[in-house]
């Protein structure tokens, strides 16, 4: 009898903890990836999958999960001694992670752009020693460069060349604002929006254009995945511009498109999956208060009777 009530506790006590681990192994199944991150799954130390922003779950006893900020743009100033047309340079690199499984399988090696670093010099020895802005050329050639090198899962989404007070001064440069068509909204707007502040491009043919007044729009469609993957409301909306941004660069590259009718056209199939798993629907662009400007660069130095040169030494003069 002593026995049989000994076994029938013992079984109960076995049994409760096979529920409490069950329960235990059920509340650390379940993990968040932010709009602005990814996440790698890995078993045994090999990825497995990736997980995209929202709730996801994994199996705790054989998946471990590592999760990256791959939005966020990151400085680094690489390694040198460089020169550019005989002027001491100092290189920084603008880059984010575009690759999150090559990232994680290299090490999660920030550094490895100093891979880099040897094709630098004979990219540098191409600028003009006639050019009046060695710095920005460097810097043009550089990004063209390393445009489609991704070391480590890295991606350089623009290069600056700092030649201090050395080199030719730069001439005066004054910028003309061309008015150009509006851009029409095509499909379907959400109801709630987010501004997209001004955005420049560079078209194929090197113009430069802006675009102020757009707006990204978007639905809510579960209130349950906004609360796991934003918290609160009221940070949708940045995530939904800075989305669209990032999808953007990512897309068609450093912000360089073919043309106008590109922008208008391309950039909300850039967003529309972004948010699957977090309530968010991405929907048009509205483009109905947006204005849109060529930007032109003029050279004072060579033309100095420009208006906009003359409106200048207007106002500065005393």
């Amino acid at each position: 009898m002593i026995w049989t009530r000994l076994l029938i506790a013992l079984g109960v006590i076995v049994g409760l903890g096979v529920i409490a681990l069950a329960l235990t192994q059920n509340l650390n199944s379940g993990f968040v990836v932010r709009p602005e991150s990814k996440a790698v799954v890995l078993r045994s130390g090999v990825v497995q999958r990736v997980a995209e922003a929202g709730f996801h779950f994994r199996n705790p006893l054989i998946e471990e999960v590592v999760i990256y900020d791959t939005w966020p743009e990151r400085q680094q100033v690489v390694e040198g001694p460089f020169e550019v047309v005989g002027c001491p340079a100092e290189i920084t690199l603008t880059y984010n992670i575009d690759d999150v499984v090559a990232f994680h399988t290299s090490g999660a090696d920030f550094a490895a752009l100093q891979k880099l670093v040897p094709q630098i010099p004979d990219i540098l020895a191409k600028v003009s020693d006639d050019t009046d802005t060695p710095g920005a050329e460097a810097a043009r050639l550089l990004w063209a460069a390393f445009a489609d090198e991704r070391p480590a899962g890295l991606r350089v989404i623009r290069a600056s060349v700092d030649l201090g007070d050395c080199g030719p001064q730069p001439p005066r440069i004054e910028i003309r604002r061309d008015p150009l068509p509006a851009i029409a909204t095509a499909g379907v707007l959400g109801a709630e929006r987010a501004s997209l502040a001004t955005a420049h491009y560079l078209t194929a043919d090197d113009a430069r254009v802006e675009i102020e007044g757009a707006i990204v729009t978007y639905d809510v469609v579960d209130p349950a995945g906004v609360e796991v993957c934003f918290g609160r409301y009221e940070a949708i909306a940045g995530r939904v511009t800075s989305a669209t941004k990032a999808h953007l660069r990512n897309l068609i590259g450093s912000e360089q498109v073919d043309s106008i009718a590109e922008i208008a056209g391309r950039l909300p199939e850039t967003v529309r999956g972004t948010f699957p798993n977090c309530g968010i629907a991405v929907r048009a662009i509205d483009y109905g208060a947006a204005t849109v400007t060529r930007l032109i660069s003029i050279n004072c130095d060579e033309t100095p009777g420009a208006e906009e040169c003359a409106a200048v030494q207007t106002i500065i003069r005393p």
